[in-house]
C-alpha cells in the first residue's frame, strides 16, 4: 500500500505544485520537509540550474568586497557553498524547513548561521548588503509585500537580488515589483533545454 502511495504522489507532485505556485497557502513546512527527504529538489545542484545561480553569485561578489548577507528560502545551503569560496563579512540563511536547515548546518560553514523560520514573519536587528530571494519569491501570497518588508532590512546602498524562473505568475510578479523597485541589472539565462530565468539586482524605489 505504501508502495502505491509513493507512486501516486509521484504521479500527481508536478500537478500539486503547479497549483500551489498560485495558491501557496498549500505548501506547509511538512511539504517542504517530504519533498528533500526523497531528493525532490537535488536537481538544484544540476548543469541546467548553474547560468542563473552564477548570476545570483556574481552580483552579491560585486555588491562589496565583504558583505553581510541574507538568503531566503537558502534550503541545505547550496548557494552558501558557492559563497564561501569567495568570502563574505556573514551569511545568515533562512528557510521554513527543519530538514533543510539541518542538511545546512551540517556544512559547519564560517561565518555563517541558519535559521528554521516562516519568511513571512522573520524579523531582526541586523542590516544587510544583500538579501537573496533566488527561486522562491512566488511560494509566497503577496511576494511583493514580503520583499518590500525585507528592503528595510537593508544597509545604506544595499539591494536585493531576485532570481525567478520565467513562465506566466513570474511575469505578473516582475510587473508588480516594477511600480515599488528600481531595477539596477537585469539578466535573462536559457538553458539547452529552453527553460529561462530572469534575474534583477532590486533597490526600493524613493518614496
Amino acid at each position: 500500500m505504501s508502495g502505491f502511495r509513493e507512486l501516486m504522489s509521484r504521479l500527481f507532485r508536478p500537478f500539486f505544485w503547479a497549483l500551489a505556485l498560485f495558491f501557496p497557502g498549500l505548501v506547509t513546512e511538512q511539504t517542504w520537509n517530504r519533498e528533500y527527504r526523497r531528493g525532490q529538489w537535488d536537481l538544484l545542484d544540476s548543469q541546467e540550474q548553474l547560468g542563473h545561480t552564477l548570476i545570483v553569485l556574481g552580483h552579491v561578489i560585486n555588491a562589496r568586497e565583504r558583505s553581510r548577507i541574507l538568503e531566503i528560502g537558502c534550503g541545505p545551503g547550496r548557494l552558501q557553498q558557492l559563497l564561501q569560496r569567495v568570502g563574505f563579512e556573514s551569511y545568515l540563511g533562512i528557510d521554513i524547513s527543519s530538514e533543510a536547515i539541518s542538511r545546512a548546518r551540517e556544512l559547519n560553514a564560517l561565518n555563517s548561521a541558519f535559521q528554521v523560520t516562516d519568511a513571512r514573519t522573520f524579523c531582526t536587528d541586523e542590516r544587510f548588503d544583500v538579501i537573496i530571494f533566488n527561486e522562491v519569491a512566488y511560494y509566497f501570497e503577496r511576494p511583493v509585500e514580503v520583499l518590500l518588508r525585507y528592503a528595510e532590512f537593508l544597509r545604506e546602498d544595499g539591494a536585493i537580488v531576485i532570481s525567478m524562473f520565467d513562465f506566466v505568475l513570474s511575469r505578473i510578479i516582475w510587473r508588480k515589483i516594477d511600480r515599488v523597485f528600481t531595477t539596477l541589472d537585469l539578466n535573462t539565462v536559457k538553458n539547452r533545454k529552453g527553460q529561462k530565468w530572469q534575474i534583477r539586482l532590486l533597490s526600493k524605489k524613493p518614496i
